[in-house]
C-alpha cells in the first residue's frame, strides 16, 4: 500500500501494521503499542516517512527497538569490566548454580526444620571465609550496601559521619557521596583538605553526634605530588580508641592480588581492610570480583546482624538469579584458594582477559589474518598493510571504574578507513547478529585482543571477511 506524505487520511490501520510486521518477533501487545505510538508521531506531525513505504519506516523502526533486548555482544574495545557491556563475564560452567534458581527452590526454606530460613547462608558462610570476617551481608549492589550501612548505623537526625574531604568522590552514573549520606538521613562531617589529611583531623572531629567514620577508595581516580591520608590500620586505631565504627567503601572488591597474578597496580582486598581493623567493608559484585552484580557488606557479626534487620534490608537484598551465580563464582575462588603455597588464579573469563599475555595476543592475532584471507580474494597487492588491516600494538583498561592508571598492553586488528562514512564500520559491526564492539584510535578502527575470548576469534574472522567483501564491492 502506497501511502500519501500530505493526507493523514492514507494512514494504515493497526490491524493491517500489526500483519505486515507479524514476522519481526516482538509479541503483539507490545508490537501494537509501539505502532500506536509511531503513527500519533507521524498524525502530529502532519507528515509521514520520505524515501519509502510507511510500512517499510514502521518495520525499520521496530527492527531497531527489538535490537535493544539483552543479548550477548562481543567486546573488542579492550575494556575488561566495560560497564556498557555488562562489566564482568559470568564464567559459562554456571549452569548448575542458575539451574537451581529457575524453578522452585529452597531460597528462604530451612530442609532440615521445614520451616522459613534466610536466604544466601551458603554465600554468606562462602564469602566470610574469603574475606576472613565474621558475617556477611548481601544486597544488589555496592551502591545499595554504602546507603544501608549508613541507614542502619544512624541514629537520630543529629547523626555525624566524619570523612576526608578527598574521599567525597562521585561514581558513574552520578553516585555522590555527600548526596547519598544526604539521602540516608546523616550529617557529613568533612575533614582535611583535598589533597592533605591527617590522623588528628579525624580526631578533631570527633563528638558524641558520630556514628561512624567512613573512608572511600579513590578507585576511579588518582590524586599525586603532595598527597597524605592516614591508613587504615592509623584510623582502626583511633576509632577503636573512641569506640566509633570504621567503615570503608572499597569499591571494586577484588578478593586476590591483582599485582601478582596480573603485573598490574595492587588493589586492596577485604581481608586485608578487614585484618587491619575496619569493622565494615563493602565492595561489589560485578567487578574485579569477577561476579554478577551484588553488594557485599562484610565485618564483625554485630554490626551485620543490625544491618540485616534494618527494614530497608529487605527491599535492597540480592535476588535469586544473582545469588545463585554469585555461589558459582565464589566456588571457582574458593578451588584457588585451596593450595595456599602456590599462587592460582580462578578460573574466571575476567581474570582470562586480564592475564592474557601479549605473545597469545600476537599468535591469534596472526591466525585470524590469515583465516580472513582463506578463500577470500586477495586485494590488488598481497601486502594486508596496503588493504587498510593490519595488527597493531593497542592498551586496554581495566574498566568499571578501576585502576584508572594501570595500562593493560594490548593487540590490536586495526581497520583504515579513508573513504565514505568512518562511522559505517562502526555500524558494520554493531549490526552483526553478535554485535562486534570495537573502538577508535586516530580515525582507525580497532578490535582489541584483550578482550575478546579465544571462542569468539572465528566469529571475528567471519565478520572481516564480511568486512573485505563489502569494501572491494
Amino acid at each position: 500500500m502506497e501511502a500519501s506524505q500530505s493526507d493523514n487520511r492514507h494512514l494504515p490501520s493497526v490491524d493491517y501494521l500489526l500483519n505486515q510486521t507479524q514476522h519481526l518477533g516482538i509479541p503483539r501487545p507490545l508490537r501494537k503499542r509501539l505502532i500506536q505510538e509511531s503513527l500519533q508521531v507521524w498524525r502530529q506531525k502532519g507528515d509521514q516517512p520520505r524515501g519509502g513505504r510507511l510500512e517499510d519506516a514502521l518495520t525499520r523502526q521496530l527492527h531497531d527497538f527489538n535490537r535493544k533486548r539483552l543479548r550477548p555482544v562481543i567486546n573488542a574495545t579492550g575494556v575488561v569490566l566495560h560497564t556498557n557491556l555488562g562489566r564482568a563475564p559470568l564464567p559459562t560452567d554456571l549452569q548448575s548454580s542458575l539451574q537451581a534458581a529457575l524453578g522452585y527452590n529452597n531460597l528462604e526454606l530451612n530442609l532440615e526444620t521445614g520451616k522459613r530460613g534466610r536466604r544466601g547462608i551458603w554465600l554468606e558462610k562462602a564469602l566470610s571465609v574469603m574475606c576472613q570476617c565474621e558475617d556477611i551481608a548481601l544486597v544488589n549492589n555496592c551502591a545499595a550496601a554504602l546507603i544501608l550501612i549508613l541507614m542502619a548505623l544512624r541514629k537520630d537526625a543529629n547523626s555525624e559521619v566524619v570523612i576526608s574531604r578527598g574521599e567525597l568522590v562521585q561514581i558513574g552514573g552520578g553516585f555522590r557521596i555527600p548526596e547519598i549520606m544526604t539521602s540516608a538521613g546523616v550529617r557529613l562531617r568533612e575533614v582535611g583538605t583535598t589533597n592533605h589529611t591527617t590522623i588528628q583531623d579525624y580526631e578533631q572531629a570527633l563528638s558524641e553526634k558520630t556514628v561512624m567514620m567512613l573512608k572511600v577508595h579513590q578507585s576511579n581516580f588518582v590524586m599525586s605530588g603532595f598527597v597524605s591520608a592516614p591508613s587504615v590500620q592509623e584510623l582502626a586505631s583511633l576509632a577503636q580508641h573512641k569506640q566509633v565504627p570504621l567503615v570503608m567503601d572499597l569499591g571494586s572488591g577484588a578478593l586476590i592480588d591483582t599485582e601478582a597474578h596480573f603485573d598490574i597496580q595492587r588493589e586492596m582486598t577485604p581481608d586485608q581492610v578487614i585484618r587491619q581493623g575496619a569493622d565494615l567493608v563493602c565492595f561489589s559484585g560485578d567487578k574485579l570480583l569477577g561476579g554478577p552484580q551484588a553488594g557485599i557488606i562484610a565485618g564483625t557479626e554485630a554490626l551485620v546482624r543490625e544491618i540485616r534487620q534494618h527494614p530497608m534490608y529487605r527491599a535492597l537484598r540480592i535476588d535469586k538469579l544473582a545469588l545463585a551465580g554469585m555461589e558459582g563464582v565464589i566456588s571457582h575462588h574458593l578451588e584457588a584458594l585451596e593450595n595456599l603455597d602456590t599462587i592460582s588464579i580462578p578460573q574466571l573469563p575476567s581474570y582470562l582477559h586480564l592475564g592474557v599475555s601479549m605473545t597469545t595476543m600476537r599468535s591469534r592475532a596472526t591466525h585470524i589474518l590469515r583465516k580472513v584471507w582463506d578463500g577470500t580474494p586477495m586485494p590488488a597487492t598481497s601486502n594486508l598493510a596496503d588493504h587498510r588491516m593490519k595488527v597493531v600494538e593497542d592498551s586496554g583498561r581495566v574498566g568499571g571504574g578501576t585502576m584508572p592508571a594501570s595500562e593493560l598492553p594490548s593487540l590490536a586488528i586495526e581497520l583504515q578507513v579513508d573513504k565514505g562514512d568512518p562511522e559505517a564500520i562502526s555500524t558494520f559491526f554493531r549490526e552483526r547478529s553478535e554485535p562486534i564492539i570495537g573502538h577508535w584510535v586516530h580515525g582507525a578502527f580497532r578490535l582489541n585482543l584483550r578482550t575478546i575470548h579465544p571462542d569468539e576469534d572465528q566469529q571475528i574472522v567471519q565478520a572481516l571477511k564480511d568486512w573485505v567483501t563489502q569494501d572491494q564491492a
